[in-house]
């Protein structure tokens, strides 16, 4: 099975907040940071996320530039 990338950015990210909880994703910061992890839960203006060497980390909404996720194809 095949994968396609769903990326983020802006008001979308805002719109599908519930359905990137608890999900492995790449959280691209606007200063060119890149982050591999799960985002555990969604607090006023920001984003709880940990990454995978166990890390907790807190981000605004307005640091990301974009969120990027591997969804499964039919093909």
């Amino acid at each position: 099975m095949g994968k396609r990338l769903q990326r983020l950015s802006g008001q979308s990210i805002i719109e599908k907040q519930s359905q990137l909880l608890n999900t492995e994703l790449h959280l691209v910061l606007k200063n060119g940071s890149t982050f591999h992890g799960i985002i555990h839960g969604w607090i006023k203006s920001g984003c709880n996320f940990k990454d995978f060497r166990n890390h907790p980390h807190y981000f605004l909404i307005s640091e990301i530039e974009e969120i990027i996720t591997d969804n499964l194809s039919s093909y």
